[in-house]
């Protein structure tokens, strides 16, 4: 059962993340793409892996998302209502 939870609540933070950083953060001519999500067995933390377009802006674009967590935090636990929001965190994807 805790595997299930873990996949479906790894489903709707990418979904619902992905949807408020395309709507709320701007990245000056970069786009970032969610392209995995590590969550912990205990559900306490979430680790997001961003896919950066054009590449040379990836540490910008990972500066500004690092930047913003507590508030992209707030808003996905706003959205969410869940009991116990895991605490988020950005990495660069390995994708080439």
């Amino acid at each position: 059962m805790r595997r299930f939870r873990q996949e479906r609540l790894k489903e709707v933070l990418k979904e619902e993340l992905s949807k408020i950083i395309a709507r709320e953060v701007e990245f000056n001519g970069g786009l970032a793409t969610i392209t995995d999500i590590d969550i912990s067995s205990d559900l306490e933390n979430a680790i997001f892996s961003v896919s950066v377009f054009p590449q040379d802006k990836s540490k910008e674009v990972l500066e500004i998302l690092r930047k913003r967590q507590p508030w992209l935090q707030h808003l996905l636990a706003e959205k969410l209502r869940i009991k116990h929001m895991p605490k988020i965190a950005f990495q660069l994807s390995n994708i080439a």
